[in-house]
């Protein structure tokens, strides 16, 4: 140490020496112990504005913040400034006059100095001290010399201040560029992508003069982008600072930030909130263009947004996964799929996976920064198979790589992202809703449709919502309205909590009510399409788990596939559920018993009338020995045998069994109800089957007229209507009338399911015979070929339907070539 040096020190310690003398013999004869007090008055301010927050919520302004989180209250409640008449109008004038503050009206003031008084009150130590018997006496007298007293601190502090500044002056052009030190670096040409986001950073942090905040979920690249920044127009900057943001609090960041308090000159003594002020002063007397990063911070930093430096003197950059008040945030999004794949193989220099590979690898990791240089590492260390690289986080892989987001051997892959997104600080509530969000689907979840399948949750989920979003576990696009949980976030909160039987049975219920469908409801299979992708991706995750009873979902899921004409999934999904009903409830219980009535529907449309027939049969023995013939459950067990042994050309077995549902129906439900009209139509198939067309249409009419009274005239049920009294009518010669009703059955099947939907293909086909009638064979050829190409894509080759539509093309055809 130099001899300069050492008088720069022994200076600096007498001012300072001088200035806490005279406030300790100033100080001490007023309010007693210093520390005592200022501990407890510190406390109840902060109470103060945290109860006044939770019942006044501020309205947000960009750039601006609450008046009471602003020094000037602070600094007028810690000299109790307040206790003096005619006190808050000046502080009110204080705060008008204060662009940054958004000021508060009369009433607020009076509440918050209100509710400061209770709160005093609370606490003895400040109670004994100001509130007693000469109270009013003794406050007023308190402020008096408190008056006397800050003048006399204030001229102490100036003149210590100079002194400072003279000693300081000598020597302050020592103060070093990198004020912190290991400042990272990154060179913009050594990252993918990011570009017009390092643009979009210095543009406003120079031309538009904002505090930025760079916010995105964990392991996106926010860092990194900082990073990146910094290098880049390092040399734009007179003096640079990082502060690494921890769960210690911001004064204590920044008193711990390497080198910062040696490159300022300024010794550790005294609380972190003084040295923090000293920082500051020192910071805010630096020339020039300055920056200062803080990396990782939380929502708390919001309460020292009026104490940090600030433009223009300061450039102030923040990085954050949580939503801060205040700031004017820029959003990071994920790589694009071509920066993705770049970036994999930044890392990645063998060719054993394919470019397809890694899109289809990029892709199902949602393009996550961190993860994809995580796999991409492990692939070239491992020379893994594409396979087995997509199993590699959820099997926890261990692998000995080192990431740019942390200096050090990652060792197994999960454990290490589990530890990237560290969850302790979020609430129960947060972690209630985190939990059942990851186990619904990873997309974009509409806000209502989340509160319908949460409904279970009414006071848990806003709360839970609120607090995931402003900490940025989740993603929200505010034109749909709808939430999303990564990916990757699912995995690993799937990781770190257990999903067990009880704390899934609400949400068990409520898919099993989501996916239902129950015409006596008036529901319209079409609505229900929307939570397809909640039960399959709930199943792909519990249905082998022995210890929960799926088997409602698989079956409701079933029927909703088989609706939206999705055979193939339907299958799968349907043949599961009569299993799991078998395994849970056994052969002859009536849950199973309605699995396989519903697999026979099942196995009807996909054109295997012997299988439904064998299963339904065993329904029907079940039924009338379980409930009796007119049960409404026997009822329609025998519309499902009788609509199969149509299908098998038996009219008169079917005739039999759909009149005995007719009676039964209108016996328990009466001749207007929905169950009743679909026992006319089924029964007037058959007699048009029979040949008794004009018995056909009479029930056909009442049916339709139930369903248009009952649905609404585009509802599926409805549309089938049409389209079965359109072919009677055609029966009967009557062409145009036929005509008239398939076109509508067509539009609305087309509203409904689309142009390549099995129902509409129906449609087309029996359009295309009454265009033959009519004589206009091309138009019939044109629906044929549509109607085939569907049926032929959905149902495949051999199923009747195809084979039926491939004839009449045939014959079409030929016809045409003959004439």
């Amino acid at each position: 140490m130099t001899i300069e040096s050492i008088l720069i020190y022994v200076g600096k310690s007498i001012a300072r020496l001088a200035f806490k003398t005279a406030l300790k013999n100033k100080i001490t004869p007023l309010f007693g112990d210093k520390e005592s007090y200022e501990a407890s008055l510190y406390h109840v301010i902060l109470k103060t504005i945290e109860d006044f927050e939770k019942e006044h919520p501020s309205s947000k302004v960009t750039g601006k913040f609450p008046f009471y989180k602003s020094h000037l209250l602070f600094d007028a409640l810690s000299r109790y400034v307040l206790f003096n008449e005619g006190s808050k109008e000046t502080l009110d004038i204080a705060f008008k006059e204060n662009t940054n503050i958004i000021p508060p009206t009369k009433e607020e003031l009076e509440a918050f100095y209100q509710l400061f008084l209770d709160n005093v009150v609370q606490d003895q130590k400040l109670k004994d001290l100001f509130i007693s018997e000469n109270y009013q006496k003794q406050i007023f007298s308190n402020t008096e010399k408190l008056k006397s007293l800050i003048n006399l601190t204030t001229s102490v502090k100036d003149d210590t201040q100079e002194i400072i500044k003279r000693l300081d002056g000598g020597v302050s052009s020592q103060i070093p560029k990198e004020l912190t030190t290991l400042l990272p670096k990154l060179e913009k040409r050594k990252i993918v992508g990011r570009r017009s986001e390092l643009e979009k950073l210095k543009k406003s942090l120079f031309d538009n003069k904002q505090v930025v905040l760079v916010n995105g979920m964990g392991g996106i690249g926010k860092t990194t982008l900082a990073t990146v920044y910094l290098t880049e127009f390092f040399n734009e900057y007179n003096h640079i600072a990082w502060i690494s943001a921890t769960q210690n609090g911001f004064y204590n960041d920044v008193v711990a930030a390497a080198g910062l308090l040696e490159s300022l000159r300024i010794e550790l003594g005294g609380t972190p909130e003084e040295t923090y002020n000293a920082v500051k002063a020192k910071l805010n007397s630096l020339k020039g263009k300055n920056l200062l990063i803080i990396d990782n911070a939380t929502e708390d930093l919001a309460i020292y947004a009026s104490y940090l430096p600030s433009q223009p003197k300061w450039h102030l950059l923040v990085t954050s996964r949580e939503k801060i008040d205040f700031f004017d945030t820029m959003e990071i999004g994920f790589l694009s799929e071509p920066e993705a794949v770049q970036l994999f193989k930044e890392h990645y220099k063998y060719q054993k996976l394919q470019n397809k590979d890694i899109k289809e690898l990029v892709a199902g990791i949602e393009y996550h920064t961190l993860t994809i240089e995580i796999l991409a590492k492990t692939a070239q260390e491992l020379r893994m198979s594409p396979t087995a690289l997509n199993a590699a986080i959820v099997n926890n892989m261990e692998t000995d790589i080192i990431t740019r987001h942390r200096n050090k051997k990652i060792g197994k892959i999960l454990s290490y992202l589990t530890a990237v997104f560290d969850m302790s600080e979020l609430t129960k509530d947060g972690i209630t809703v985190l939990k059942y969000i990851s186990v619904l689907p990873s997309e974009y979840l509409q806000n209502e449709d989340l509160e319908e399948v949460l409904s279970f949750l009414p006071d848990i989920l806003p709360r839970g919502r609120a607090e995931l979003l402003k900490k940025g576990w989740v993603l929200y696009n505010p034109s749909e309205d709808a939430y999303k949980l990564h990916q990757i976030i699912q995995e690993v909160v799937k990781s770190k909590f257990t999903h067990d039987a009880e704390f899934l049975e609400p949400l068990i219920i409520s898919l099993q009510s989501v996916l239902s469908f129950n015409i006596e409801n008036k529901d319209n299979p079409i609505s229900k399409f929307k939570w397809i992708p909640y039960g399959k991706t709930f199943l792909k995750q519990f249905e082998e788990n022995t210890a929960i009873n799926v088997s409602t979902i698989q079956n409701n899921l079933g029927l909703i596939l088989r609706d939206l004409g999705d055979y193939v999934g339907a299958k799968g999904v349907l043949e599961k559920s009569v299993e799991s009903h078998e395994k849970y409830f056994g052969e002859d219980h009536p849950n199973t018993i309605s699995s396989y009535s519903n697999f026979a529907l099942f196995l009807q449309d996909i054109g295997d009338y012997r299988g439904a027939k064998n299963l339904i049969e065993r329904v029907v023995s079940s039924d009338e020995k379980n409930f009796g013939e007119d049960h409404p459950n026997t009822a329609i067990s025998y519309s499902i045998l009788g609509l199969v042994l149509k299908d098998l050309k038996d009219y008169r077995g079917a005739k039999n069994l759909l009149e005995k549902a007719l009676v039964s129906d209108e016996k328990n439900f009466g001749d207007h109800h929905l169950n009743t009209a679909t026992s006319y139509l089924n029964l007037a198939t058959t007699l048009r089957g029979i040949g008794d067309y004009e018995g056909a249409k009479d029930l056909m009419e009442k049916a339709m007229s139930s369903y248009e009274r009952n649905l609404g005239m585009d509802h599926p049920y409805t549309t089938t209507s049409y389209s079965n009294l359109a072919l009677v009518l055609q029966d009967l010669g009557n062409y145009e009338g036929a005509k008239d009703l398939l076109e509508k059955a067509i539009a609305s099947d087309i509203k409904n399911f689309g142009e390549h939907h099995p129902a509409t293909a129906n449609r087309y086909s029996n359009l295309a015979t009454v265009h033959k009638d009519l004589g206009n064979y091309e138009g019939a050829k044109v629906l044929l070929e549509k109607a085939y190409q569907i049926f032929l894509n959905k149902l495949g080759g051999e199923h009747p339907n195809t084979k039926i539509v491939k004839g009449n093309l045939s014959v079409i055809i030929k016809e045409m070539e003959n004439q």
